[in-house]
């Protein structure tokens, strides 16, 4: 795995003996970036509305099954369409 990873650029490798110690090419603050890049275009249409859609999707769930349910207060949770419609129509980004 680390061959290929070498053979694509991301690695290098230097000999310490008999052992080979692989290194990183790219800090990792720059790969995290490239990966996620790479995911928007490939999984969500280049759309980055998508990806905070499904991430803000994915955190309702998680709470939902992490604790009961809260008494009611009357106020109603802001629904997953209008915050789609909030990234489409205002393009919102979050880093």
């Amino acid at each position: 795995m680390f061959r290929i990873l070498e053979k694509k650029g991301y690695a290098l490798h230097e000999n310490q003996g008999r052992a080979f110690v692989y290194t990183a090419v790219l800090p990792r603050k720059q790969a995290r970036q490239s990966a996620i890049r790479r995911l928007v275009s490939q999984l969500l249409d280049d759309s980055q509305g998508l990806l905070v859609l499904d991430l803000i999707e994915h955190n309702q769930r998680r709470r939902k099954r992490a604790r009961p349910a809260a008494p009611k207060t009357g106020r109603q949770p802001i629904r997953a369409t209008f915050l789609a419609w909030l990234v489409t129509r205002y393009r919102c980004v979050v880093c």
